[in-house]
């Protein structure tokens, strides 16, 4: 452990970022963090402590891993390089040499980022304006456009201070550790980084498992670790800007959806006699890896814990990387798509449908059930148990997701049957859907969004793309009262009871529509009559059968009839035939 300067550090090495490592995740608030920092240290001419180093030697001479401050020194070095970039053209010298301390030397470059980040980092630094297609080079992109500008308002206010930045950046100190094998540079990681922030636990649980190779392996499964969870780290910046970006997808939307969420997710699909669906992702570490290297140690089974640390960093890349796929397939298909941002698949199914996907059988038949497949079988789950049902058995899944690995295809078909027919069999299930659904089932938008596709394909028109399916989504679809919750028009002659009676078919079924928000605004209080004749407001919704709504309205209006008691009870009929087949056990 040293304390040095930056110019001191980056003296004669070349840092390179390994493949384990996170992307770059730094947005400009954290780089105003840095920048703020490093300014008070000049104004205030004060030793200031920029962070920790930790470095692990690749081979002799002045090449390292850097295991930890990635973030901070991708952000420094795009400092150095827009501040040298913005030294006056005269000032030849003083540009040579920095770029000589900090950016690149006859090794090489001073700092290389993973994989395709070091050509896009390279060319980004240039000004070749490279085209990001990652979470992490977008960052990378909005982070050193901000920087130019903070430099470009430096220089402005006063041109003598893009060189004093230069040389007082070099002067601030750094704590330094260097390492000569990566697996005790990782543990140092660790130790380090739980006496400031706290860590996530997948980074715990990769150190653990580097620490427990080095210990009890001879360091054998090393580097297989630090690549596998290098693929952990890439997927899961991809999850994110798929799932929270292009999909917005509501549970990885959430700020609080990490790695962590994804490795409690693997732990239920994961075949282990410490299995528990309620464990955390701590519980994870604390009580499954942690006993089960112990075990073994203590038996002497150092063969049997290679294989157990083999083949459960591997599963879990492997999971990690089912996952990224599963919401690519979601940004092309249909069906995908909609479960995602539609149904808003029930969080206790993701672990089964990774492993589903994993396994490559989300798209086969379902045995004896022609026309149906496994990913058929999970949106009927979905639909019936967790929407319409509106409990979360959460047991009965996480042990069906915890055997798939080790079942064949027919098994797992019928142990998810049993479950969907033990927590809502036919009977029930209509039963649910002819009472009061809008205000307890979170899939009645769903259900009438796949009524309107079933009956655009009777009607001979062509089912929405996905392209088409994100601009129903960008209208937001909302659910309409036919007959309206605070009428403005009398109900009692349209065949209720009294009062109770109309209120008590408000939210049933057949008194619901889908509608695109800004119409559903427009008809809040009218009658059905208003929206579908006078105000024409079911006829411009997008939706077909809406719009045959309107159409079948203004029929019944025509033979003076109107939209009452008798019409709720019909298009319920009509709905729950429709679910009874659509979600049908196979």
């Amino acid at each position: 452990m040293e304390r040095t300067t930056i110019e001191k550090f980056f003296a004669g090495k070349q840092l390179v970022i390994p493949s384990f490592q996170r992307d770059y995740a730094w947005e400009p608030a954290n780089v105003d963090d840095l920048w703020s920092d490093i300014r008070e240290a000049l104004e205030l001419a004060v030793s200031h402590y920029l962070g920790t180093f930790i470095l692990a030697r690749r081979h002799a001479g002045g090449s390292y891993d850097l295991v930890d401050g990635q973030q901070r020194l991708t952000t420094i070095t795009m400092m150095l390089q827009a501040l040298v970039d913005r030294l006056p053209a005269s000032d030849t010298r003083r540009r040579i040499i920095n770029e000589e301390k900090y950016l690149r030397g006859d090794e090489g470059d001073r700092l290389t980022l993973l994989g395709d980040n070091a050509v896009f980092f390279k060319q980004l630094l240039a000004n070749q304006h490279p085209e990001p297609r990652t979470g992490g080079q977008k960052r990378l992109v909005r982070a050193y456009a901000h920087i130019k500008s903070l430099v470009e308002s430096l220089a402005c206010k006063d041109a003598v201070l893009v060189p004093r930045w230069l040389d007082g950046i070099g002067k601030l100190q750094v704590l330094e550790f260097v390492e000569e094998d990566s697996g005790n540079a990782i543990r140092i990681f660790e130790t380090v980084n739980d006496r400031g922030r706290p860590l996530a636990t997948v980074d715990k649980i990769k150190s653990f498992l580097i620490h427990t190779s080095n210990r009890y392996l001879g360091s054998e499964l090393d580097g297989p670790l630090q690549e596998r969870f290098g693929r952990i780290f890439r997927s899961f910046d991809a999850v994110k800007d798929l799932g929270g970006g292009r999909l917005q997808i509501e549970l990885i939307v959430r700020e609080r959806f990490t790695e962590d969420a994804v490795l409690r997710y693997h732990f239920t699909a994961y075949p282990s006699q410490y299995h528990d669906y309620k464990f955390t992702a701590e519980d994870v570490l604390d009580h499954f890896l942690k006993p089960a290297v112990k075990q073994k140690v203590a038996n002497g089974q150092l063969k049997e814990l290679k294989a157990f640390l083999d083949d459960y960093s591997e599963d879990l890349a492997q999971f990690f990387e089912a996952f990224v796929e599963l919401l690519r397939r979601g940004d092309t298909e249909p069906q995908l798509f909609k479960i995602f941002t539609s149904l808003v698949l029930s969080a206790y199914l993701y672990p089964l449908t990774i492993r589903l996907a994993q396994m490559k059988i989300l798209d086969t038949e379902l045995p004896g059930a022609t026309g149906r497949t496994f990913l058929d079988a999970i949106e009927t789950a979905d639909v019936r148990v967790y929407k319409t049902r509106g409990t979360t058995p959460e047991k009965d899944i996480a042990k069906l997701a915890r055997d798939a690995r080790a079942l064949p295809p027919a098994a797992i078909a019928s142990r998810l049957r049993e479950f969907v027919s033990q927590f809502m069999p036919d009977a029930t299930f209509r039963f649910e859907l002819r009472g009061n659904v809008y205000e307890n089932n979170e899939g009645v938008r769903f259900i009438l969004n796949e009524f309107d596709e079933a009956y655009r394909l009777r009607t001979g028109s062509a089912v929405p793309t996905v392209g088409e399916l994100k601009q129903f989504r960008a209208k937001d679809p909302t659910i309409d009262h036919v007959l309206a919750q605070q009428p403005t028009f009398d109900g009692d002659s349209r065949g209720f009871k009294d009062e109770a009676d109309y209120n008590a078919n408000l939210h049933r079924l057949g008194n619901l529509a889908i509608l695109e928000r800004s119409i559903n605004s427009a008809a809040q209080t009218k009658s059905p009559e208003q929206k579908a004749s006078e105000d024409k407001l079911y006829p411009a919704s997008a939706y077909v059968s809406t719009q045959r709504l309107a159409a079948d309205l203004g029929s019944d209006a025509a033979d003076g009839k109107t939209f009452g008691a008798i019409t709720v009870d019909a298009r319920t009929n009509e709905l729950i035939e429709f679910c009874a087949t659509r979600w049908i056990l196979w």
